[in-house]
């Protein structure tokens, strides 16, 4: 059972390395605190969790070696698990407790709005088994490609296409259905899980080929450096870039397979300025960009938006919660726009300082000249 969404801010002493006492520093986070309740909660096992645990009653991390697992992955949801008991209780301090262990081990995660948080109680407690109940904090992320897990990607692009695999999302045939745009170039993130949504565009060019009804100026494929090791990546030079004007079905696939065996990405940020670049010089006659991004990954070039000259229109794939804010940035900064599976907010020019946009039910307010998540 879920209650409503509740808004918590907290302001906590951080613990002192020993986790005895609270030290002198504050520590000053928001969040929106799911709440949610179980009879017993269940330890997952599975590839893209980690389990950080917890005595009972207590907030001291038994095995913090575990969250190195989650360095450079895109992280979706963490969960705080702790036991009603004694029965009726106020726990907001022990969970306060749990998050600030949290934030020694990884403060990167306090300043993603990305993140789904939630409080979990057990309610299945009492003195006879509560010491049994697992308590701890469970952290969901996306794991990385491995090699297989990148020829994997290439031989379902093409079993999709020989209808030997089926489409696992429609969010980019549905945004182009819905827009008929004309003379635009299709920029693609090849990295982290993007193939349910480059299958979406490569049956979305067979489709288009049928109707031979040319909208395409020509494709840029990028994988983030054509797997150059994260510390040797230099924002602008990045590489990992392919494109092709051919509308032929085969050249489109064979520069899709190129790009996909050449490298996966690596850490979270994406070098989808450069690729945009790249794309406004390879096609003179383009008059916008199609970005296909990853609501999950960061750019890591967002210093270069100044050098985009087109606007980019940007598919956003993953978004069915919260829209990362710098997607909101680029489409807002190249006068743009954004495109969710069910909505195109193309007036995002026309918002000014200190005025909200709302995407996918939830506010975002332009501060600055940038965008931020108001809840």
């Amino acid at each position: 059972m879920r209650s409503k969404e509740i808004y918590f801010i907290y302001l906590m002493g951080l613990l002192c390395i020993n986790n005895s006492i609270y030290g002198q520093s504050l520590l000053d986070f928001r969040m929106n605190l799911e709440k949610a309740e179980v009879s017993k909660f269940k330890i997952p096992i599975s590839n893209n969790k980690v389990v950080l645990k917890n005595n009972f009653g207590n907030y001291k991390v038994l095995n913090p070696d575990e969250i190195k697992a989650i360095k450079g992955q895109a992280v979706f949801s963490v969960e705080v698990i702790y036991s009603d008991y004694p029965k009726g209780e106020n726990f907001e301090l022990l969970i306060k407790k749990r998050l600030a262990s949290l934030f020694q081990l990884a403060p990167e995660l306090f300043s993603n709005d990305m993140i789904t948080w939630k409080a979990v109680k057990q309610t299945d407690s009492k003195k006879a088994n509560v010491y049994d109940l697992f308590h701890g904090i469970v952290i969901t992320y996306r794991p990385a490609l491995t090699l297989a897990g990148l020829r994997g990607e290439r031989d379902y692009l093409k079993n999709v296409l020989i209808g030997k695999a089926q489409l696992n999302d429609s969010t980019f045939i549905k945004v182009m259905n819905r827009n008929k745009w004309q003379d635009v170039a299709i920029v693609n993130d090849f990295t982290g899980s993007m193939s349910p949504y480059i299958a979406e565009v490569l049956v979305w060019h067979a489709l288009n080929l049928e109707t031979k009804i040319s909208r395409i100026s020509g494709y840029t494929f990028f994988n983030d450096g054509n797997a150059t090791p994260d510390y040797k990546k230099v924002v602008g030079k990045t590489g990992g870039i392919y494109n092709t004007s051919s509308q032929n079905l085969d050249s489109v696939l064979n520069t899709a397979v190129r790009t996909i065996e050449n490298g996966g990405g690596g850490d979270v940020e994406e070098n989808n300025v450069e690729a945009l670049i790249e794309a406004q010089k390879k096609y003179p006659k383009a008059k916008s960009l199609v970005m296909v991004a990853d609501n999950w990954a960061n750019m890591r070039d967002t210093a270069l938006i100044g050098e985009v000259k087109l606007p980019v229109k940007v598919v956003l794939c993953g978004a069915q919660s919260s829209v990362n804010t710098q997607y909101i940035d680029l489409a807002y900064r190249t006068k743009g726009s954004i495109h969710t599976i069910e909505e195109d907010i193309v007036d995002l020019i026309k918002v000014t300082e200190g005025k909200d946009v709302i995407i996918n039910k939830k506010r975002y307010r332009l501060v600055d000249g940038v965008f931020i998540r108001v809840d």
